[in-house]
């Protein structure tokens, strides 16, 4: 990480309360020691975006009380993890759902499936972020590993 990557994240976290900086200075470790740089998002909101240049790969996006993650990789994940699906599934009426024909899976898709109670499958494609609702430090564990699970599934595919 060059100074310029850490300034942008010293900028981050000084704008955050205690609490979200106690959540997010372990994710962001492991993310720069994993290889992922930051960048600001381009959006209004300064938040942060997590990019591995040798992977082409982004996992991680912050902004102030809002994680994005990609977690695919893993089908063992909390409720939270899973209702995030259905949530952004539902939020933009199933507009990013299915696959976008990009071929960038190859011949399995990559990506998440949500299971509705009437049986109903959606597929939402892993090139996206989802927003895990109020995460707080009590989900610390779990998102650290679902970043090394995620983590490791590109370096195994090599993309």
């Amino acid at each position: 990480m060059n100074s310029n990557q850490a300034q942008l994240i010293e900028d981050f976290l000084i704008k955050q309360d205690e609490s979200d900086r106690a959540f997010y200075l372990p994710i962001i470790d492991l993310l720069v020691r994993l290889g992922y740089a930051p960048k600001r998002t381009a959006s209004a909101t300064f938040g942060l975006d997590f990019r591995h240049p040798g992977l082409n790969q982004t996992i991680a996006k912050f902004y102030p009380h809002d994680l994005r993650l990609k977690y695919y990789a893993s089908d063992d994940y909390s409720e939270k993890f899973h209702a995030s699906v259905k949530n952004v599934i539902e939020e933009f009426q199933g507009k990013y759902t299915g696959c976008y024909g990009c071929g960038r899976c190859g011949e399995e898709l990559s990506g998440y499936t949500y299971v509705y109670e009437d049986g109903r499958k959606v597929f939402r494609c892993g090139r996206e972020l989802n927003t895990i609702p109020n995460a707080s430090i009590e989900d610390l564990t779990e998102i650290l590993m679902l970043i090394q699970i995620q983590h490791d599934f590109f370096n195994n595919v090599g993309r």
